[in-house]
């Protein structure tokens, strides 16, 4: 049996300046998979992934629906990112 001491399970909670992880996700600007975990760790980190994840768009426009593109660029559904994040969209 495992002693009642053990059992619990402390939080340590570590605190890094703003600047350092913006530096640190910055240096991951080329790395979509460590971006989207970074984005996934805190509010704090999240805005700053996001600007690289979604730096620039390619939005490929096919044949069958040419003006599809417009209803993404419209008004933004759920879980969606806004047009406001992108630094690009290229066609």
């Amino acid at each position: 049996m495992i002693p009642k001491q053990f059992c619990l399970m402390a939080a340590i909670v570590i605190r890094i300046a703003p600047n350092l992880t913006d530096e640190i996700i910055d240096q991951l600007h080329d790395d979509t998979s460590s971006l989207r975990h970074c984005s996934m760790v805190s509010k704090s980190w999240r805005s700053r992934a996001l600007k690289w994840l979604f730096e620039a768009v390619v939005v490929q426009i096919t044949a069958t629906n040419p003006w599809s593109y417009l209803q993404w660029i419209g008004e933004p559904t759920p879980g969606t990112v806004s047009t406001g994040s992108l630094a690009e969209i290229h066609f």
